[in-house]
């Protein structure tokens, strides 16, 4: 995992992590009292093989899945998107792009940007 902590931002990105690197990540965070966290990156592209406790225990108010678009391993699984879609959104770079997270004075803090469709862009 990539942790990127700022003044108001805490962002992790979980790359290519399997479900026991995932759940052994999940008890070290627990042990350091290091969550929740503002901004995820979605292991392994969205795969169906996300750990539960680790998402639980993120609880992002934004994820981001990187993933290509009409990819051969059908990623992401809506079963992933609905484990992170109970904290916040989640956009999908094959659907919205390029996705850039800013901080803003506003009560939330923060703001994604990116083309998603149904959103103007």
């Amino acid at each position: 995992m990539l942790s990127l902590h700022a003044p108001g931002l805490r962002a992790a990105a979980l790359g290519d992590a399997e479900l026991d690197g995932q759940a052994r990540l999940a008890r070290r965070l627990r042990q350091a009292r290091v969550a929740p966290y503002d901004v995820v990156v979605m292991a392994h592209h969205g795969s169906a093989r996300q750990d539960e406790g680790l998402a639980d225990l993120l609880a992002p108010r934004l994820t981001v899945v990187s993933v290509g678009q009409d990819n051969d391993y059908g990623h992401p699984s809506a079963a992933a998107i609905d484990l992170y879609a109970g904290s916040g959104p989640v956009l999908r770079t094959d659907l919205c792009g390029p996705v850039a997270v800013v901080r803003t004075s506003s009560p939330a803090g923060l703001e994604a940007l990116a083309r998603c469709p149904g959103e103007g862009g």
